[in-house]
């Protein structure tokens, strides 16, 4: 079952004695200015049909330099390259042969990237990889994913109040190297887990406009008016 917050506006009475005049400026005609061009063939040289123009091989420079990759910093968290497909399930492109892979969470939005791994957080799980893969249905829904590795959560998780966190993931290597992480995407375990059918935008009476929203991972804050 999912809240819908309805929030009453009240409407606005139009006055017949308020109306609004704009103010006109004079037109001013155009400047209109006539641009004549001569070929000439020095200007543009790549359109010469002359084959001297193209007697040149292209050339790619290479570098003895190897090839670094970036290690991990602040920004991999604002990209969520992991999915929370189910309930029970993240899908990631990740290869976590004799490392471990973690799920963290935090109420107030304070996950950090250090070479320890995660910092900040109120919870951290650690997840299996589920060798079977994804299900079908998580690949037809999402086949852009289909050959992601899929990792399993605690069927007793509290996956409802988990979601309105910030949520990262990270793998580390078998000496407990922290070697990626990223945040997730929630599409599918919001579907899963909040499915609202009704209705939903702005509704108008005579009194007033009540907005009905579905956010299930907003965190509420009511303040009553003295």
């Amino acid at each position: 079952m999912v809240d819908v917050l309805c929030v009453p506006f009240p409407v606005l009475q139009s006055s017949p004695s308020l109306s609004f005049k704009p103010r006109l400026s004079p037109l001013i005609p155009p400047l209109r200015r006539r641009l004549h061009l001569k070929s000439n063939p020095l200007l543009f040289p790549l359109f010469s049909s002359s084959p001297s123009f193209f007697k040149l091989p292209p050339r790619c420079s290479s570098s003895p330099m190897p090839l670094q990759l970036s290690s991990l910093s602040q920004d991999s968290l604002l990209y969520s390259r992991a999915y929370w497909v189910t309930k029970t399930i993240i899908a990631w492109n990740v290869d976590v042969v004799e490392g471990s892979c973690y799920l963290y969470a935090s109420k107030v939005a304070a996950l950090s990237v250090t070479d320890n791994g995660i910092q900040g957080h109120d919870l951290e799980i650690k997840l299996e990889e589920d060798r079977s893969g994804l299900h079908p249905y998580v690949i037809e829904k999402f086949p852009h994913i289909r050959d992601y590795k899929a990792f399993k959560l605690p069927p007793v998780l509290d996956a409802k109040n988990l979601v309105k966190c910030q949520l990262a993931v990270a793998e580390f290597n078998s000496q407990g190297k922290c070697r990626n992480a990223t945040g997730l995407q929630l599409p599918g375990v919001l579907d899963e887990l909040f499915s609202y059918d009704g209705p939903l935008g702005a509704f108008y009476s005579a009194e007033a406009v009540s907005l009905c929203l579905c956010a299930p991972t907003a965190q509420v804050q009511y303040h009553e008016k003295n």
